[in-house]
């Protein structure tokens, strides 16, 4: 065990980006060192058949649900990847429109 966490050895070839099971615990690939072998790890959701997520006020992955605080750097309409996970999203931005209306002074009213 190390100083952050428990050390898995592996004979398999994993590939860089997506998400690896360790013991029944879901993690995304956060950083890989080639020349050392090392892949480090952080727990996270997985999610591998998601629904669609319809008309969220923020951008999150369906697959390992992380809120991505720069989605509004994107186009209105469109393909991305998740910045946490690398799971491919495709998207579609719609802008509404809200009112927040104050009274100031009624109009006179006539009582007759």
């Amino acid at each position: 065990m190390s100083r952050y966490g428990s050390n898995k050895k592996t004979n398999q070839v994993i590939e860089f980006g997506g998400f690896t099971v360790i013991d029944g615990k879901n993690y995304r690939h956060a950083l890989h060192d080639i020349g050392k072998g090392i892949l480090c790890v952080e727990p996270t959701e997985l999610n591998e058949h998601p629904e669609e997520i319809e008309w969220s006020s923020d951008f999150i992955c369906p697959y390992c649900g992380h809120e991505d605080p720069d989605a509004f750097e994107l186009s209105d309409l469109g393909e991305t990847e998740c910045s946490a996970c690398g799971s491919e999203l495709e998207y579609e931005r719609e802008y509404t429109v809200e009112y927040n209306i104050k009274p100031i002074k009624c109009a006179p009213v006539t009582k007759a």
